[in-house]
């Protein structure tokens, strides 16, 4: 086990192109760090860089508190975990995880209990004589994790592990992972393009965008506390509503979002001082019972999910869209033509219909602000 340290790291391909961008993060002794991001966002660069198969172009790393950008794979202690298992078909699953000890010469008795204790972990002891082509694919992942476990390593590093799996097993194989790294205590880092994967395996998540580190915090740090619009944005699904809306005072002094002809009254805290970009979670859009009435809007659904347990509205706004997509990428709020287009998450048994006008709440105490460039200037 060992502390994991970045400091000012950065690759720029031959090529010019500059993969990842003074990455600065600290992973603890025995923390899930969960590197997330679009594709090519850097995140596996980081972690191919972690494991010595890529060289950094700048910058400092250390495993353990020992700089190791000039040692070998071999000599960090690390082990790792691809997409594709990277199993030896022609053996069986006991000799795949004798494989990497016979490598470091150790005793046979001394791999045996190795490779017997890694079983009976993983739960592999039935599987020990089968080759890979007889296993599923869950109990295939299973093997390449142990073959990387019974090393013993010093940190263990995942790559998208699961995005060959079917959904149900990738629900499973998650408990398995997040439980197998809280028994060994194993340093891990763990890459995933998926942020359902990120924000329920990581004890810390890293949002990665162009090379460059947005925030690393909490999964429930960077849900309710966002630094900006990219990670607002990127965080939660049905993804956050972002829009821009105009600001307006009535004779008291209390400020509202103009939403076309109606109004929706914002905290006091908040003054009206003109337009602003706005966000706004699904989940937060709620049944008119819970909020007061200056909190309703009477809304016309263009859609509507019924998934059983809840139901997911699409709601044409008559305002501003910022275009979620160029906004995420850019960082930064983008305004496109048009009118926004909303989601909400409601009960399973609430009432509301395709077409069919409809009132909602909406919780106010809830609403995201984003400055020009991007940054959160905090919740309403």
């Amino acid at each position: 086990m060992a502390t994991v340290q970045y400091t000012g790291v950065g690759k720029v391909w031959p090529d010019g192109t500059r993969a990842l961008r003074g990455l600065d993060l600290d992973i603890a002794d025995g923390e899930f760090l969960v590197l997330v991001g679009a594709s090519g966002c850097g995140k596996s660069t980081a972690l191919r860089i972690l494991a010595g198969l890529e060289k950094a172009s700048e910058g400092e790393l250390r495993i353990g508190g020992r700089v190791v950008g000039h040692l070998s794979p071999q000599a960090r202690n690390i082990a790792m975990v691809f997409q594709s298992y990277a199993l030896y078909p022609h053996m069986s699953v006991r000799d795949n995880l004798r494989f990497p000890l016979q490598m470091r010469k150790l005793s046979r008795s001394e791999v045996d209990k190795l490779v017997a204790d890694t079983a009976r972990m993983l739960d592999l002891e039935p599987l020990l004589e089968r080759r890979p082509a007889q296993l599923s694919g869950g109990q295939r992942q299973r093997v390449a994790m142990g073959r990387a476990l019974v090393r013993q390593p010093a940190c263990f590093l995942m790559d998208e592990p699961l995005s060959n799996l079917d959904a149900k097993l990738r629900v499973q194989m998650r408990a398995e992972i997040t439980t197998l790294q809280r028994r060994t205590g194993v340093t891990t880092v763990y890459v995933t393009h998926d942020q359902v994967e990120a924000m329920t395996m990581g004890q810390r998540v890293a949002v990665m965008q162009g090379g460059r580190l947005r925030q690393c915090a909490a999964p429930e740090e960077l849900y309710h506390q966002p630094a900006d619009i990219y990670v607002a944005g990127f965080i939660g699904s049905p993804a956050m509503n972002l829009f821009q809306a105009p600001t307006q005072a009535d004779e008291n002094g209390t400020a509202y979002l103009r939403i076309g002809e109606q109004r929706l009254r914002l905290p006091a805290h908040l003054k009206a001082d003109g337009p602003g970009n706005w966000g706004l979670r699904p989940e937060h859009i709620v049944p008119p019972s819970q909020v007061p009435a200056d909190q309703r809007l009477r809304l016309v659904p263009d859609e509507v999910e019924a998934l059983g347990h809840e139901r997911i509205a699409y709601l044409t706004m008559p305002l501003t869209a910022l275009d979620a997509e160029a906004s995420i990428s850019q960082g930064q709020p983008v305004a496109m033509p048009g009118q926004a287009r909303w989601s909400a998450r409601l009960p399973g048994d609430f009432p509301i219909q395709r077409g069919e006008t409809v009132e909602l709440g909406i919780r106010n105490d809830r609403i995201f602000r984003f400055a020009a460039d991007g940054s959160r200037l905090g919740t309403s």
